[in-house]
């Protein structure tokens, strides 16, 4: 997410770790809001499950095409739409050429524009354990905890495979959204020629701005690729 990435990756792995809306609208209505109240704990439904699954599979082979020389080296490019804390808005491109950090993909670039420059995969990022738990056939819960911080996920369809993870932390004794984060991913579902597999097309990161109800809001949108 916009300035939290090293919390939202160690907070991210208890949700993958515990339990045994398509680039229709930029501004997906129900992912952030500072009064937004969280879900009841449960395990993901069949149909979530589902989404997951292919998500995984999709995330798994663009693992192994990323790596290979049909990939590695080259240049994807996107349109971001980002939103500061004092609600000046930006447009503007980005371009980053796919390399192995050696913890995970990434697109690397010289920008000094904010952008998400983390690659999901099914073994690095986000949904890393929560994949192997799905090959091992093992319950997979809705929400983690951190202390006093807690950390929901949900899996949608709508022109495309989707999750959103939502941020909450203990603020004057209840729990306040502080952050939340979109993506949509190419699976199985609506492949179509020319399209990589596994590809997070739409991106949609949120964070709550210290002492008011606005949030930062960051906006990523795939547009090609060329080796």
């Amino acid at each position: 997410m916009i300035n939290r990435q090293l919390y939202l990756f160690s907070t991210l792995a208890l949700i993958l770790s515990g339990c045994g809306g398509g680039q229709a609208g930029r501004t997906p209505a129900s992912t952030f809001s500072s009064s937004a109240e969280m879900v009841s704990v449960a395990d993901l439904t069949t149909d979530q499950r589902a989404i997951a699954t292919r998500i995984c599979y999709a995330y798994q082979s663009k693992s192994a095409n990323f790596r290979s020389s049909l990939y590695s080296g080259g240049t994807f490019n996107f349109s971001v739409d980002y939103k500061d804390c004092s609600q000046t808005r930006k447009t503007y491109a980005v371009s980053g050429i796919l390399q192995d950090s050696g913890s995970g993909l990434i697109y690397k670039s010289s920008t000094t524009q904010v952008f998400e420059p983390n690659i999901q995969t099914n073994n690095s990022g986000f949904l890393a354990r929560l994949c192997t738990k799905i090959q091992n056939n093992q319950s997979i819960s809705n929400t983690a905890t951190e202390g006093t911080d807690q950390v929901q996920i949900n899996f949608f369809k709508d022109t495309m495979d989707g999750y959103t993870i939502k941020y909450f932390s203990l603020d004057k004794g209840k729990m306040a959204q502080v952050g939340a984060e979109t993506f949509k991913v190419r699976t199985q579902f609506n492949i179509q020629p020319g399209q990589i597999l596994g590809m997070d097309e739409v991106y949609a990161g949120y964070e709550a701005c210290s002492g008011t109800d606005k949030a930062a809001e960051l906006f990523q949108y795939f547009t090609g690729f060329k080796k």
